[in-house]
């Protein structure tokens, strides 16, 4: 019973794991994506035990060993820390960790386009074209540069438009998270929206876990879902219809079976074979005088009860004389004939050959025995 089970539980598990459950089951696609930290020394004021630090350094953690990332600081201007590198192995994801930990923190702008940008450049010119790419912005203030007012709303248009628009053309997503309430909660939700990304509010250290692992959820989801709209579908030749095959019906065939013409042919078979049983069980033995008229040939003509004589012949020399017996030692088939001979069957047991007229058989004087 116990090998049974065994046998039966292992043959549901193939079946299982070998059944068509749709390509988002078997993988996804790869990630590519460019986690962009606010290096202002506004962060540094609003978070002076380095939360947000920690918590990106949560997504390091969870990507796999196919995906790539990147590092984005900006400030006064953006500054990429990290070009897109696999982290394969534990030895990367330390190494990446701690150029997270030492971000200094420490310049007085916050130039969002500038990161932006730079963040697209990595991307286009770098990322891998069949892999999910996006990138995950975090910063506490608003967008602001040197030269005032007029240069920052240039910044913000070109932002807006040109830099969005190639961000939509290439699918790139971006996902936003406005840290204090001095955050551009506007400009963030605009560039996540516009992408196909989602916009976050983190106040406390939960909040900023909890939206890195929402982050993450969801590009893992769509890594899926990308995965099963972007595969080719197999094409398939246009082929002519071809007229239905009209097939001939064939008339029924009338008569008796091959099973019954069987079943009638072996029962006659055992009807005979039994009749011939009843009969040889029924014939009387023979006696041994039967047995021996029966083992001898016929004679194709009728034996004289006279003594046999035998009559001269002018050759003499020429002549001879074969005696054959019925036993097996000395039985010589009848139809075989010989030039010269005479041949002479013997059908008694005992069978007296001389000249004289008494014999069985009598031969002749001028024969030479």
């Amino acid at each position: 019973m116990r090998i049974c089970f065994k046998l039966t539980t292992m043959i549901f598990l193939i079946i299982f794991l070998t059944a068509d459950q749709g390509n988002s089951a078997v993988k996804k696609r790869d990630l590519d994506l460019i986690v962009v930290l606010d290096d202002s020394g506004s962060m540094k004021k609003n978070d002076p035990e380095g939360l947000t630090k920690d918590a990106a350094k949560i997504i390091v953690d969870k990507v796999d060993m196919n995906d790539r990332m990147a590092l984005v600081s900006f400030g006064t201007k953006s500054t990429l820390l990290s070009g897109l590198i696999q982290i394969s192995n534990e030895n990367i994801k330390k190494w990446f960790k701690s150029m997270i930990e030492n971000l200094p923190q420490k310049d007085m702008y916050t130039n969002i386009t500038s990161a932006i940008e730079r963040s697209l450049y990595e991307l286009k010119h770098n990322g891998r074209k069949d892999a999910l790419q996006s990138i995950i912005l975090l910063t506490d203030g608003k967008l602001d540069i040197p030269g005032g007012e007029a240069k920052r709303t240039e910044s913000m248009n070109f932002l807006k438009t040109s830099i969005i628009n190639d961000y939509k053309d290439l699918g790139i997503l971006i996902y936003s998270i406005a840290f204090t309430e001095e955050s551009d909660f506007s400009l963030m939700q605009f560039l996540a929206q516009s992408t196909g990304g989602e916009y976050y509010r983190a106040y406390t250290t939960s909040d900023l876990k909890d939206s890195f692992d929402a982050i993450y959820n969801d590009l893992v989801k769509k890594q899926t879902i990308e995965l099963e709209e972007t595969m080719p579908e197999p094409k398939v030749e246009k082929q002519e219809k071809l007229p239905p095959l009209i097939t001939p019906e064939l008339p029924e065939k009338k008569g008796i079976s091959v099973i019954t013409i069987i079943f009638f042919v072996g029962t006659l078979v055992l009807i005979v074979s039994a009749f011939l049983l009843v009969i040889r069980t029924k014939r009387k033995p023979l006696s041994e005088d039967e047995i021996l008229k029966s083992s001898l040939p016929e004679s194709k003509e009728p034996v004289s009860p006279q003594p046999e004589r035998l009559e001269e012949e002018k050759d003499t020399y020429k002549t001879m004389i074969r005696f054959t017996s019925a036993q097996e030692n000395f039985y010589l088939e009848p139809d075989v004939k010989i030039e010269g001979v005479n041949n002479i069957f013997l059908k008694k047991r005992i069978t007296r050959v001389g000249r004289k007229g008494d014999n069985d058989i009598v031969l002749p004087h001028s024969f030479i025995s």
